[in-house]
Protein backbone atom coordinates (compact mmCIF):
# COMPACT_ATOMS: atom_id res chain seq x y z
CA UNK A 1 0.00 0.00 0.00
CA UNK A 2 1.54 3.21 -1.07
CA UNK A 3 0.66 5.73 1.30
CA UNK A 4 0.64 9.23 -0.39
CA UNK A 5 0.11 12.16 2.60
CA UNK A 6 -0.92 16.00 1.50
CA UNK A 7 1.77 17.68 3.32
CA UNK A 8 3.89 20.53 1.91
CA UNK A 9 7.75 19.28 1.66
CA UNK A 10 9.10 22.47 3.84
CA UNK A 11 6.48 21.97 6.29
CA UNK A 12 7.73 21.23 9.87
CA UNK A 13 5.31 18.93 11.38
CA UNK A 14 6.29 16.35 8.63
CA UNK A 15 8.53 13.88 10.84
CA UNK A 16 6.03 14.20 13.48
CA UNK A 17 3.00 13.53 11.18
CA UNK A 18 4.58 10.54 9.50
CA UNK A 19 5.38 9.56 12.76
CA UNK A 20 2.02 9.47 14.34
CA UNK A 21 0.88 7.47 10.77
CA UNK A 22 3.79 5.05 11.65
CA UNK A 23 2.48 4.72 14.93
CA UNK A 24 -1.31 3.93 14.02
CA UNK A 25 -0.26 1.76 11.21
CA UNK A 26 2.07 -0.83 14.53
CA UNK A 27 -0.78 -0.11 16.63
CA UNK A 28 -3.37 -1.63 14.03
CA UNK A 29 -0.81 -4.62 12.92
CA UNK A 30 -0.46 -5.67 16.76
CA UNK A 31 -3.78 -6.47 17.07
CA UNK A 32 -3.77 -9.22 14.39
CA UNK A 33 -0.16 -10.04 15.15
CA UNK A 34 -0.12 -13.85 14.05
CA UNK A 35 -1.80 -12.75 10.74
CA UNK A 36 -0.17 -9.64 9.76
CA UNK A 37 3.35 -8.18 9.19
CA UNK A 38 4.30 -4.57 8.84
CA UNK A 39 7.09 -3.11 7.21
CA UNK A 40 7.94 0.08 5.75
CA UNK A 41 9.80 1.52 2.55
CA UNK A 42 10.70 4.66 1.56
CA UNK A 43 13.62 7.59 1.30
CA UNK A 44 12.64 8.94 5.40
CA UNK A 45 12.53 5.25 6.64
CA UNK A 46 15.78 4.86 4.62
CA UNK A 47 17.33 7.78 6.15
CA UNK A 48 16.72 6.34 9.34
CA UNK A 49 18.39 2.93 8.84
CA UNK A 50 21.12 4.98 7.80
CA UNK A 51 21.31 7.32 11.10
CA UNK A 52 21.21 4.30 13.18
CA UNK A 53 23.92 2.53 11.24
CA UNK A 54 26.17 5.70 11.52
CA UNK A 55 25.01 5.72 15.02
CA UNK A 56 25.64 1.77 15.67
CA UNK A 57 29.17 2.14 13.77
CA UNK A 58 30.55 4.91 15.61
CA UNK A 59 29.91 2.98 18.92
CA UNK A 60 31.86 0.34 17.54
CA UNK A 61 34.90 2.56 16.99
CA UNK A 62 34.99 4.25 20.17
CA UNK A 63 34.20 0.87 22.36
CA UNK A 64 36.58 -2.06 20.29
CA UNK A 65 38.50 -0.09 17.60
CA UNK A 66 39.94 2.39 19.38
CA UNK A 67 40.99 0.89 22.49
CA UNK A 68 42.37 -1.97 20.20
CA UNK A 69 44.55 0.74 18.13
CA UNK A 70 45.74 2.81 21.63
CA UNK A 71 47.23 -1.09 22.64
CA UNK A 72 48.82 -1.87 19.37
CA UNK A 73 50.64 1.89 19.83
CA UNK A 74 51.60 0.87 23.31
CA UNK A 75 53.30 -2.25 22.10
CA UNK A 76 55.06 -0.45 19.55
CA UNK A 77 55.99 2.63 21.20
CA UNK A 78 57.21 -0.01 24.25
CA UNK A 79 60.78 1.89 24.53
CA UNK A 80 58.89 4.91 25.91
CA UNK A 81 59.35 4.62 29.41
CA UNK A 82 56.62 7.92 30.04
CA UNK A 83 53.15 6.92 30.21
CA UNK A 84 52.28 10.31 28.40
CA UNK A 85 53.87 9.03 25.16
CA UNK A 86 51.26 6.61 25.06
CA UNK A 87 48.60 9.51 26.08
CA UNK A 88 49.92 12.01 23.23
CA UNK A 89 47.70 9.79 19.72
CA UNK A 90 44.44 9.91 22.33
CA UNK A 91 44.91 13.35 22.69
CA UNK A 92 45.53 14.24 19.05
CA UNK A 93 42.10 11.78 18.28
CA UNK A 94 40.09 14.07 20.46
CA UNK A 95 41.39 17.38 19.16
CA UNK A 96 41.14 16.10 15.50
CA UNK A 97 37.29 15.09 16.17
CA UNK A 98 36.26 18.23 18.10
CA UNK A 99 38.26 20.29 15.53
CA UNK A 100 36.22 18.23 12.52
CA UNK A 101 32.81 18.57 14.15
CA UNK A 102 33.13 22.54 14.30
CA UNK A 103 34.17 22.95 10.79
CA UNK A 104 30.89 20.29 9.47
CA UNK A 105 28.94 22.70 11.80
CA UNK A 106 29.64 25.04 9.34
CA UNK A 107 29.93 22.89 5.91
CA UNK A 108 26.76 21.36 6.90
CA UNK A 109 25.06 24.65 6.90
CA UNK A 110 25.71 25.62 3.54
CA UNK A 111 25.72 22.03 1.91
CA UNK A 112 23.64 18.56 2.92
CA UNK A 113 26.16 16.39 4.20
CA UNK A 114 24.84 12.87 4.27
CA UNK A 115 24.38 10.57 7.24
CA UNK A 116 26.99 8.14 6.86
CA UNK A 117 29.47 10.73 6.18
CA UNK A 118 30.59 11.32 9.78
CA UNK A 119 31.00 7.20 10.01
CA UNK A 120 33.69 7.51 7.10
CA UNK A 121 35.35 10.59 9.11
CA UNK A 122 35.98 8.69 11.89
CA UNK A 123 37.21 5.72 10.46
CA UNK A 124 39.47 8.21 8.52
CA UNK A 125 40.52 10.25 11.93
CA UNK A 126 41.37 6.48 13.24
CA UNK A 127 43.38 5.46 10.73
CA UNK A 128 45.84 8.94 9.69
CA UNK A 129 45.62 9.94 13.20
CA UNK A 130 47.08 6.86 14.40
CA UNK A 131 49.30 6.45 11.65
CA UNK A 132 50.81 10.41 11.88
CA UNK A 133 51.17 10.00 15.64
CA UNK A 134 52.92 6.70 15.22
CA UNK A 135 55.21 8.00 12.80
CA UNK A 136 56.24 11.13 14.33
CA UNK A 137 56.55 9.33 17.99
CA UNK A 138 58.58 6.71 17.04
CA UNK A 139 61.49 9.15 14.83
CA UNK A 140 61.01 10.62 18.19
CA UNK A 141 61.90 7.81 20.12
CA UNK A 142 64.72 7.01 17.40
CA UNK A 143 66.54 10.11 18.46
CA UNK A 144 66.16 9.98 21.80
CA UNK A 145 66.83 5.82 22.35
CA UNK A 146 70.31 5.99 19.48
CA UNK A 147 72.06 9.24 20.50
CA UNK A 148 71.62 9.56 24.23
CA UNK A 149 73.05 12.80 24.84
CA UNK A 150 70.05 14.73 22.60
CA UNK A 151 67.90 16.62 24.77
CA UNK A 152 64.24 16.88 24.01
CA UNK A 153 63.84 19.83 21.49
CA UNK A 154 66.53 18.11 19.31
CA UNK A 155 64.89 14.97 19.17
CA UNK A 156 61.55 17.22 18.64
CA UNK A 157 63.18 19.15 15.73
CA UNK A 158 64.25 15.64 13.88
CA UNK A 159 61.10 14.15 14.29
CA UNK A 160 59.58 17.10 12.50
CA UNK A 161 62.72 17.51 9.53
CA UNK A 162 62.40 13.27 9.05
CA UNK A 163 58.72 12.84 9.82
CA UNK A 164 56.96 16.37 9.27
CA UNK A 165 57.69 17.11 5.50
CA UNK A 166 56.10 13.03 5.07
CA UNK A 167 53.09 13.21 6.84
CA UNK A 168 52.71 17.02 4.86
CA UNK A 169 52.88 15.43 1.40
CA UNK A 170 51.12 12.32 2.24
CA UNK A 171 48.22 14.40 3.82
CA UNK A 172 47.93 16.67 1.27
CA UNK A 173 47.62 14.52 -1.22
CA UNK A 174 45.03 12.41 0.37
CA UNK A 175 43.06 15.59 1.11
CA UNK A 176 43.42 16.96 -2.97
CA UNK A 177 41.96 12.94 -3.48
CA UNK A 178 39.10 12.86 -1.68
CA UNK A 179 38.38 16.84 -2.51
CA UNK A 180 38.77 15.27 -6.60
CA UNK A 181 35.04 13.38 -5.35
CA UNK A 182 33.64 16.97 -5.36
CA UNK A 183 33.23 17.00 -9.38
CA UNK A 184 31.25 13.75 -9.48
CA UNK A 185 27.53 14.43 -10.16
CA UNK A 186 26.30 12.85 -6.97
CA UNK A 187 25.86 14.78 -3.57
CA UNK A 188 26.08 12.10 -1.62
CA UNK A 189 30.17 11.57 -2.98
CA UNK A 190 30.56 15.12 -2.68
CA UNK A 191 29.60 15.36 0.91
CA UNK A 192 31.58 12.35 1.75
CA UNK A 193 34.92 13.86 -0.43
CA UNK A 194 34.45 17.25 1.35
CA UNK A 195 33.95 15.36 5.34
CA UNK A 196 36.87 13.10 4.21
CA UNK A 197 39.37 16.03 3.14
CA UNK A 198 38.57 18.14 6.84
CA UNK A 199 38.83 15.15 8.87
CA UNK A 200 42.54 14.40 7.17
CA UNK A 201 43.09 18.36 7.23
CA UNK A 202 42.37 18.20 10.74
CA UNK A 203 44.19 15.24 11.79
CA UNK A 204 47.23 16.81 9.65
CA UNK A 205 47.54 20.54 11.42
Amino acid sequence: VQVQYLLPSNATHVRERVAQLMEAIENFAARYDDALSISFTGLKWFQSDLLKSTQSDLRKMDALVLPLALFLIGIVLKQARAAYVWMLPLCTLLTTVCAWSIAMRIVASKMQITQFTPSIMMSVTLGMGMDYSLFLLSRYLEHMTTRTSSTKQQSIRYMLFHGGHVLLLSGLTLMCTFLGLCFLPLAMLQSVGIGAAVAIGCALF
